[in-house]
């Protein structure tokens, strides 16, 4: 079984995912760095929008017909979504439980009004915090709500309790991601390739478990 990491970076360190780890691929590539920010050597350079979610997209729609069987999606410092940045352990996290049940079991059950940053309408409710803090566009934030462009882009009916993957950290098995074809992630990829934060690319950190119709497993 073959697996490959997708990395997401803008400035970030890599030097953690750089270091001589013992990584079977049976001919792809383990590691792919994706990047946003400063040239460095042995990344893959991307203009810099729609943040995660445009990286993980870009690779699917350039590798749809060449997945691994396993594939980890992560940002390149997963320390800030406490996460420790080594990769025996992301192994043993979210590779592992992915061969098992097709995705990773990292998961964050969210009920509806407990926390308002995973509400139907969060972009709604912290708008504020999304413009001064994320510095989203506030033409961005208000131009769709969350439970609206989830119902029109993923699923008809907006999900209670939300299952999502904090800090956009998991593992998808190549099944999953071809439950969706590639027209599909190719629609999804545009809606994230204009600007540098859409609100768009925070919907897709809340949505990922669906897009990948694991929650019909």
């Amino acid at each position: 079984m073959s697996f490959q990491y997708v990395v997401a970076r803008y400035n970030e360190s890599i030097d953690w995912l750089q270091m001589n780890y013992t990584l079977p691929n049976k001919g792809i590539t383990p590691i792919i760095i994706y990047n946003k920010g400063e040239s460095i050597p042995s990344t893959i350079p991307l203009p810099n929008v729609g943040r995660e979610a445009h990286t993980y997209l870009y690779h699917i729609v350039n590798n749809y017909d060449n997945l691994a069987d396993i594939t980890v999606f992560t940002q390149a410092n997963i320390a800030d979504h406490m996460y420790r940045q080594d990769l025996n352990y992301l192994q043993s996290l979210l590779v592992d439980s992915a061969k098992e049940q097709q995705y990773s079991r990292n998961l964050t059950i969210a009920e509806q009004g407990k926390y308002k940053t995973y509400d139907p309408d969060f972009n709604v409710q912290v708008r504020e915090a999304l413009i001064d803090i994320y510095k989203i566009p506030e033409e961005s934030v208000d131009r769709i709500v969350f439970k609206d462009w989830f119902e029109q882009n993923i699923e008809p009916t907006f999900p209670n309790p939300l299952r999502l993957y904090q800090g956009a950290i998991f593992a998808i098995s190549k099944q999953q991601i071809m439950t969706r074809s590639l027209d599909y992630y190719r629609e999804l990829l545009e809606q994230v390739s204009k600007e540098n934060n859409p609100i768009e690319a925070h919907f897709f950190e809340r949505s990922w478990f669906y897009v990948f119709n694991c929650h019909r497993l």
